[in-house]
């Protein structure tokens, strides 16, 4: 529970292409970036990466460009959680 309200688990979906994050390798970091808007109605609240024994979790805020730099992995689960849009993932 959180606030007094009781919290029920979040279904993750696969991100359709158009939804998806771009991740590029920049020196030894994952630098994670996307297109949504970010307006304070609909904004990606956090992005996470989960790889082998480690989670990265980075806050986001609305109003503010999409960008995380996150140490790099050779693979792992990239999620993320938007207003509308709820908990989508992809492989990276």
């Amino acid at each position: 529970s959180c606030c007094g309200r009781k919290l029920t688990p979040l279904e993750p979906h696969k991100a359709e292409e158009k939804e998806k994050l771009r991740v590029e390798e920049v020196e030894n970091d994952w630098f994670i970036t996307g297109d949504h808007p970010m307006r304070k109605d609909d904004y990606i609240s956090f992005v996470a990466l989960a790889a082998g024994d480690q989670l990265f979790v980075v806050r986001q805020y609305p109003e503010w460009d999409l960008q995380v730099r996150i140490p790099g992995r050779r693979h792992g689960l990239l999620l993320w959680y938007g207003q509308r849009q709820g908990l989508q993932y992809q492989l990276i």
